[in-house]
């Protein structure tokens, strides 16, 4: 158990000091839009539990915050002062060919300001398939209860006149198919996002923040050395608010690099 702090400063624009009551157990991964890795990446460090064939990792956090500036407002800023409990848990079963994935992280804030409190859900479902050597799948599915921290977006500059937080969900889909070996010179990767945000706090201020898009996608990656492959992408993403003005269509080209750690020097 430690007892240190950081040295981050709050302020206009920063994030509230934080000061771990406890260490981590263990890392819980909730993003799981890096599904292709679950397969390949090891099992978390830390404590776990075996719920028959499957392994259940639990964490618990704590934290003291300590904020300089509450409402992010550029003259007079008030202070608060609070505590953060994140408790989450992450549930793998693995079947070599098979990885099923779902995780849990709640954020309950109680802070000396009222209208600074919030408990924020996050849930995450993932799963990776090898169909053969040259074929796999993946897919994920998270949800999201949260806010928007007071004095941005939405309420910037008008947090001091609010009693409740922007609070919205959401959802958040992905599935795609790969073929080419993993060791392949060539791989193809071809699938879909889907995307839901609908706000459940303020109407006034956020009647036209809700949207759905759906974004399908191709990735090609050729490897050019033993731990170094080249991608090339294209997307194309449709937006369509609550606002018709709004909607919009969105395509990229997009180009990078891949790097796999192999130990050698």
């Amino acid at each position: 158990m430690s007892f240190a702090g950081r040295n981050s400063k709050s302020g206009v624009g920063a994030k509230p000091t934080r000061h771990p009551l406890s260490q981590p157990f263990l890392c819980a991964c909730l993003l799981l839009s890096s599904l292709p890795l679950l397969a390949q990446t090891d099992e978390p460090a830390g404590l776990s539990f075996k719920l028959g064939e499957t392994d259940l990792y639990p964490e618990l956090r704590v934290d003291y915050l300590q904020y300089s500036n509450a409402y992010l407002t550029a003259d007079n800023p008030e202070e608060a002062t609070g505590i953060l409990v994140q408790p989450s848990v992450r549930w793998i079963a693995d079947r070599r060919l098979l990885t099923l994935e779902a995780s849990y992280q709640g954020d309950y804030a109680s802070l000396s300001e009222d209208v600074l409190n919030y408990d924020d859900h996050r849930f995450a479902f993932g799963t990776y398939a090898e169909l053969s050597s040259r074929r796999r799948v993946t897919g994920s599915l998270n949800v999201n209860f949260t806010h928007e921290p007071l004095g941005t977006n939405y309420t910037r500059g008008i947090a001091l006149d609010q009693d409740e937080l922007v609070k919205y969900t959401d959802i958040e889909g992905k599935a795609s198919y790969t073929y080419g070996a993993e060791d392949a010179q060539g791989n193809i990767e071809i699938g879909g996002k889907f995307r839901r945000r609908f706000y459940t706090t303020l109407e006034n201020l956020t009647a036209d923040g809700d949207y759905a898009s759906i974004q399908p996608f191709g990735i090609f990656s050729l490897r050019v050395s033993p731990d170094t492959r080249v991608l090339a992408e294209l997307r194309v993403e449709r937006f369509q608010f609550s606002r018709a003005v709004r909607d919009r269509l969105e395509t990229s080209v997009l180009g990078g690099l891949r790097f796999t750690p192999t130990g050698k020097l």
